[in-house]
């Protein structure tokens, strides 16, 4: 309560400090509040001081503003203030991408702040802060950088299940490959988002999924795909009563039907288009289509009706002051002018507006073009040669240009790839050691506990046996087949810990770790049932599968796969037949994670045991990549697949194996 009331009053203050110095200059502002800050011993005084310097030179001096950011951090470790000390690096990294400054750093001081959102349990701050990251990138134009952290942000909200999140984020996604030319990319990511707003009954961004999908089969040229998205864009549209977004799909549809040469089609469109847009405030979108509609006219003849469009797209862009589009329009009026024989009137609109397009002289390609082809029509071809050299040098600038800057984005890619993998490969390897490490010492303790738990049941036992000497012989009998079962489990345990040691290499250590961990567990899983259970001959499958299933799940990372059992709840299977059945089924629940599926690919796992009344039938199933058509049993190299045949034949059981739809496997073995 205090620390809050503090910070109030020393937000007060600052904001008052800042009023007293607005009507002088940036400088004496930074002037005036660096001298309070060195008065100054407040803690949250001298935050909110950094923090507003911070800003004020972020536009003009990323440098400087650095230096303010660096204090901040500083003043926020020395008081131990965990949350002002991410809102700091939050800050950093944004500063550093406006810097241009190469991604490790940048991903640097993005761990950074993960770390310290984690550890106070702040995780929806962590999505806020890549959300941020992405939209500084894409302002900035690096549009590969910002798909990089949406990608992130996409499997955040995929962990977290926020499909309400995912939809808007696939959209943002599909724009920023739309933009970029990626268009199978783009179509992808915008049927994710429009299959989610259909779930949830979000029309707004069905609405705008539908008419981006349109738009990138357009650019595509599939003009019939594009056709089909737009008129159930506009349908979505209409119902929504959205004018503005209803006046773009009426300009695309335009530019279909000018695509396959349908003039009249296409002038109905643009009308149409250009009326809704006239109700809003676009007034860069009113300019361009007037001058399309100006050149639809022109196409069909009607010189009148086009010059009078360029007319109004020439007073509209004077009325606004937009000198380039005012310059563009006199270019196709000056055509106009030729076309009527007004040579002198298009002369001089040639003379005053061509030298004042400076900001993209690609604008002017097409039109140089046009001007060419109408002064060649007139027989002046002195006048015709003249602009379509300059047709030509500037298509040959444009076509260098394009070059140059696929090059330098290439290099630039291949330099930040080489740089985060050689990171990436220095932190996995320091995550290997110190991984192998931590599995060496659960071994250690996984075989501590149980045998720990195997002389607590054994202590258990002998304390029930001097307390009743009447269940005196069934406790002897007892005692001596748990001696029994502990021997045999302990030697399974010892040769399963030879094959590793033999089989071992270092580039699969940390796997085959894993698989021993999961088939002790499996072995420890029967114990520790036995010794909660009444009674300890029988076991229920259904429990003992679902806890099976679960730490296997728990070792694998691919939160796509689904394990299913389908096992009746009350069937009882005996002890001593349980371990090999926990044996089988625990190789091929591991072997389907790590060969039947790719890495996050969704997959289902099947577990059924029936039972008739000879015999039990076990069928394990999953639906993924299945055998190679040339596999062989006779040459099986793999170990779970051993292991599970010699099971088999430990139960008396029949083994069938089939790889051609996933991989099915059924053994049948007897209940005595």
């Amino acid at each position: 309560m205090l620390n809050i009331f503090a910070m109030k009053k020393t937000t007060l203050c600052l904001w008052f400090l800042l009023i007293l110095s607005s009507t002088f200059g940036q400088q004496e502002k930074i002037d005036s509040l660096e001298s309070v800050l060195k008065k100054t011993s407040n803690f949250y005084m001298q935050v909110n001081l950094l923090k507003t310097l911070e800003k004020i030179t972020s536009n003009n001096d990323i440098n400087k503003a650095l230096e303010y950011n660096q204090k901040l951090i500083s003043i926020s470790k020395k008081n131990k203030n965990d949350s002002i000390l991410a809102e700091a690096y939050v800050s950093k990294t944004i500063l550093l991408i406006k810097k241009d400054k190469v991604l490790p750093p940048i991903k640097q001081t993005s761990d950074l702040v993960v770390e310290l959102y984690k550890k106070q349990n702040k995780n929806n701050k962590i999505r806020d802060f890549y959300s941020k990251q992405a939209k500084t990138f894409y302002a900035l134009g690096k549009k590969t950088e910002a798909i990089k952290i949406y990608e992130i942000i996409i499997a955040i909200d995929s962990l977290n299940k926020n499909e309400q999140k995912l939809l808007k984020t696939y959209l943002g996604v599909g724009v920023i490959h739309l933009s970029k030319n990626n268009i199978n990319k783009a179509i992808k990511y915008f049927l994710h988002s429009l299959k989610l707003s259909e779930k949830y009954n979000n029309d707004v961004y069905k609405s705008h999924n539908l008419k981006k999908i349109a738009d990138a089969y357009l650019i595509e040229r599939s003009l019939d795909k594009a056709e089909t998205y737009l008129n159930k864009a506009k349908i979505s549209f209409e119902k929504l009563k959205d004018t503005v977004s209803l006046a773009g799909v009426y300009n695309s549809l335009a530019i279909v039907q000018e695509y396959r040469k349908n003039i009249d089609n296409s002038l109905e469109y643009s009308l149409i288009s250009l009326k809704f847009y006239k109700k809003g405030k676009n007034i860069n979108a009113i300019l361009t289509l007037l001058k399309n509609v100006g050149l639809q006219y022109e196409k069909k003849g009607d010189l009148n009706k086009a010059y009078s469009y360029f007319k109004q797209a020439y007073s509209l862009a004077e009325k606004h002051n937009n000198k380039r589009f005012k310059s563009k329009v006199s270019l196709a009026l000056a055509r106009l002018h030729i076309k009527n024989n007004r040579f002198k009137a298009a002369k001089e609109l040639l003379q005053y507006y061509d030298p004042k397009i400076k900001n993209n002289l690609f604008n002017k390609i097409d039109e140089y073009e046009l001007i060419s082809e109408a002064y060649a029509q007139k027989n002046k071809f002195k006048e015709g040669y003249t602009y379509l050299r300059k047709y030509i040098d500037l298509s040959f600038e444009k076509t260098k240009k394009i070059k140059d800057s696929k090059l330098s984005e290439l290099e630039t890619q291949y330099q930040t790839e080489k740089k985060e993998k050689e990171n990436l490969q220095l932190r996995e390897e320091k995550a290997q050691q110190e991984l192998l490490l931590q599995k060496e010492n659960q071994q250690k303790w996984i075989l501590l506990v149980t045998l720990l738990a195997m002389i607590l049941a054994l202590g258990v036992f002998a304390f029930y046996y001097k307390r009743n000497k009447k269940q005196k012989e069934l406790i002897e009998r007892l005692q001596r087949e748990l001696h029994h079962r502990i021997k045999n489990n302990l030697a399974v345990i010892d040769s399963l810990v030879e094959d590793i040691k033999q089989n071992m290499d270092k580039e699969n250590v940390n796997q085959r770790l894993t698989d021993l961990q999961n088939r002790i567990i499996s072995i420890n899983e029967i114990h520790s049932q036995l010794y909660r259970n009444k009674d300890i001959t029988n076991l229920s499958l259904q429990k003992y599968v679902q806890v099976l299933a679960t730490n296997i799940a728990n070792s694998f990372a691919n939160p796509n796969i689904e394990v299913q059992q389908e096992i009746p709840i009350n069937l009882q299977v005996e002890t001593e037949k349980l371990f090999p059945v926990g044996l089988i089924i625990n190789e091929f629940i591991t072997n389907s994670y790590k060969y039947a599926f790719e890495p996050q690919q969704p997959g289902v796992i099947k577990i059924s045991v029936k039972e008739t009344a000879k015999e039990y039938k076990l069928h394990l199933a999953d639906n993924g990549k299945g055998l190679p058509k040339n596999f062989n049993i006779a040459e099986l190299t793999s170990f779970g697949m051993e292991v599970i045949q010699l099971l088999s034949k430990q139960l008396q059981g029949t083994f069938e194996l089939n790889g051609t739809n996933g991989v099915q496997i059924n053994i049948n073995f007897p209940k005595n």
